[in-house]
């Protein structure tokens, strides 16, 4: 079981490395809690782990941050993506 989870795992480290487009998840604060690099370059981060603990307003110009805002409380509010 623990061999398979970690191939698990690694698989899915894999994809979001190799993934051509930007991943990311939020809590629902919508405070970053994680991303693939593509992200964190750019909203011209060195490494993935400088996106998390910030939020929409920290990596990007208020308006586009006012509109991710409110895509996100759709989102918990009607459960669809």
């Amino acid at each position: 079981t623990e061999t398979a989870l970690r191939q698990s795992e690694e698989r899915l480290r894999n994809i979001l490395t190799h993934i051509p487009c930007g991943v990311f998840w939020k809590d629902r604060a919508s405070i970053y809690v994680g991303c693939n690099d593509r992200v964190a370059h750019d909203a011209g981060l060195a490494v993935s782990g400088e996106v998390v603990g910030r939020t929409d307003y920290d990596l990007t110009n208020p308006e586009e941050a006012d509109g991710s805002r409110a895509s996100d409380l759709e989102v918990l509010a009607t459960g669809s993506p």
